[in-house]
């Protein structure tokens, strides 16, 4: 055991022997500060300690401990010796032998300072505070379990912002083909493979995409035409971005595609099943499993009934006359 003063006390004691992350782990328990070295996190746990050992002295006053475990008037006793390894028998005799001699030969002490009162010999002081510690561990455990969840999150998080990044970064790539096509065709004749950078990138650049179109609101130069965005994709972009379920980006993204499109022109009946959609999901909580039902659900029903009536109610855009010269 430590070498201590006369004045620190046997739960002291058992604070020193623990180590930095139960220490850590101890103080986030008690709600106290977990940074530092050991010996701040000692110190800072011990005036801890002593405040609640003086509050709960004050509150039993001058009763004797009871452990609910081993019933009134009873405490419990730890003797801590050696057997020589061998047989059943042999191992059980020696073990009697070895006890026996701690029993009328060690040194007992009487411990008041942990939370079931026990006598010990010097072996016995490990054991009985053995509860102690498998407590401290569960807690750091705990502890631990909460952080994961945490960092879980922060991964789901960032893994979304890399998958919408690589998503937008290929699409844009496609805009700058479509910027040095624009020029080459000044001054030479376009192959296949540039007239498909000119389509792939007029698709892009027309087309709703409403993960990229919500990270332009924001951020310190964001947009603040919010009614913009929820006309053409239903919701505010804060609930967009919560939204990683492709089939229902993709009716999103379909949506305003056509909203947006001068040559074309939906029907009254497009747009009030897109609005029946968006008030379904809403009323879901945001569920992304209604096309993972076995029975259909009026979000399935919906979302059915939106992507189904495209043939019939979107038509192409009857060309305007051009407006004659003036004479």
């Amino acid at each position: 055991m430590p070498s201590v003063s006369d004045n620190t006390s046997v739960s002291d004691l058992k604070i020193d022997r623990l180590r930095v992350g139960e220490l850590r782990a101890l103080c986030l328990e008690k709600d106290l500060p977990d940074d530092g070295k050991k010996a701040a996190l000692v110190k800072r746990l011990k005036t801890c300690l002593n405040k609640e050992k003086a509050r709960e002295q004050a509150r039993r006053a001058n009763l004797p401990p009871t452990p609910k475990c081993l019933g009134p008037g009873k405490c419990t006793a730890v003797l801590k010796g050696s057997a020589d390894i061998g047989n059943d028998d042999d191992m059980i005799d020696s073990a009697r032998k070895s006890l026996k001699a701690a029993l009328y030969h060690d040194e007992l002490l009487v411990d008041r300072d942990i939370p079931q009162l026990a006598v010990e010999n010097r072996g016995g002081l490990e054991l009985a505070a053995f509860p102690d510690r498998v407590h401290v561990l569960e807690s750091t455990v705990a502890t631990l379990v909460k952080k994961i969840s945490i960092l879980d999150g922060t991964v789901a998080s960032l893994q979304g912002q890399v998958d919408d990044l690589t998503v937008n970064s290929k699409s844009y790539l496609f805009v700058r083909h479509r910027f040095l096509v624009f020029y080459k065709r000044q001054n030479q004749t376009l192959d296949d493979f540039d007239r498909g950078c000119i389509d792939k990138g007029n698709g892009i650049a027309h087309a709703g995409d409403a993960r990229a179109d919500a990270q332009l609101y924001r951020g310190p130069e964001c947009r603040k035409d919010f009614n913009i965005y929820k006309q053409l994709y239903g919701f505010h972009p804060d609930i967009v971005l919560r939204i990683d379920h492709s089939p229902t980006l993709a009716l999103l993204n379909l949506h305003a595609t056509i909203k947006s499109d001068t040559r074309r022109v939906a029907s009254e009946k497009f747009y009030a099943l897109f609005a029946v959609f968006i008030a379904r999901f809403e009323a879901s909580n945001f569920d992304p499993t209604y096309l993972d039902c076995a029975d259909e659900n009026l979000v399935t029903l919906a979302y059915s009934e939106f992507c189904g009536c495209i043939k019939d109610e979107v038509k192409k855009a009857v060309a305007k006359p051009a407006a004659p010269n003036p004479s």
